[in-house]
């Protein structure tokens, strides 16, 4: 295991610096400076380096983010006109039960899985190495764009056996669509076996890689914020499907169509792999033929 530890650490410290030699700032003082040093002034070294800082900060951002769109579905919808071009399905509304029992699991999930694996993760693991110089921008949107690749592509397999294999689809990927039109809270509306694999690879792929601790940092937030706006049922200007040209990104739309079609579209956020076996739906076709 130590081997292939080091394999690992050879090529990414050979290779993931190539896009920022190539752009020319290798050396230069990082542009994601002055949030690395506000971000230890404001939490100290001491928050910052903790195991569970992670842990805690990916509890509250998942939360903000819910709130904001259950905000949207619950009051937004209702008085602004502009909002309802936005969403997906504007006949379909999201009803309290659907609410609550979306949220009773969500809290139950937390409580029972995920604050536990902090409290361990801040008894057993080391802490998080508090660097001087900041990652530069370079770097750090590479850091990104290899730890999502590498989480969609192993949640992706994981997620096609899910809907291939009878017994995993009924015992554990069953309870994630119950919702066949998602909405905000349905993001981890789901069993804990897969809402473990989640949150240990979205922790264990940049820790492998060996990024800079505010690349991790950025990794969970920017998978938690890609994870939620898939599921809100909106699809905003803003949204990397619609920013991303060349239909990289699957974004709200494809998964949403996934609910609806759970046979395509595995692929949690990038669309490559669905293209390239057959897997993408993009919608039915409404126009008659001739």
């Amino acid at each position: 295991m130590a081997s292939v530890k080091q394999d690992l650490s050879f090529v990414w410290n050979n290779y993931s610096r190539i896009p920022m030699d190539m752009a020319g700032l290798d050396g230069s003082r990082s542009a994601l400076q002055p949030i690395w040093d506000g971000l230890r002034s404001f939490f100290g070294d001491e928050v910052l380096c903790s195991p569970a800082f992670p842990v805690g900060m990916a509890i509250g951002y998942y939360f903000f983010l819910c709130m904001i769109y259950m905000f949207l579905d619950v009051y937004g919808v209702k008085h602004w006109a502009w909002l309802r071009k936005y969403k997906l399905h504007q006949d379909i509304h999201m009803t309290q039960p659907q609410l609550y029992n979306t949220m009773v699991l969500t809290m139950w999930n937390h409580a029972l899985y995920i604050v536990p694996a902090g409290v361990l993760q801040y008894m057993y693991g080391p802490p998080f190495p508090l660097n001087d110089d900041a990652p530069l921008l370079m770097q750090f949107l590479w850091d990104q764009s290899i730890c999502l690749f590498i989480f969609d592509l192993s949640y992706g397999i994981l997620h096609y056996w899910f809907h291939t294999n009878r017994w995993a689809y009924r015992a554990i990927h069953s309870v994630h669509h119950q919702y066949h039109s998602p909405f905000c809270w349905v993001t981890q509306y789901l069993h804990p076996i897969e809402l473990i694999f989640v949150g240990a690879t979205t922790a264990i792929i940049p820790k492998i890689l060996q990024v800079h601790t505010l690349s991790y940092f950025g990794f969970q937030m920017f998978n938690i914020w890609i994870s939620v706006e898939a599921h809100c049922g909106y699809e905003f200007p803003f949204s990397l499907s619609l920013v991303i040209p060349f239909d990289i990104v699957a974004g709200p739309r494809k998964h949403d169509l996934h609910h609806m079609k759970p046979m395509s579209n595995y692929m949690p956020h990038l669309t490559w792999l669905d293209k390239l076996m057959g897997w993408e739906f993009n919608g039915y076709d409404t126009k008659k033929k001739k």
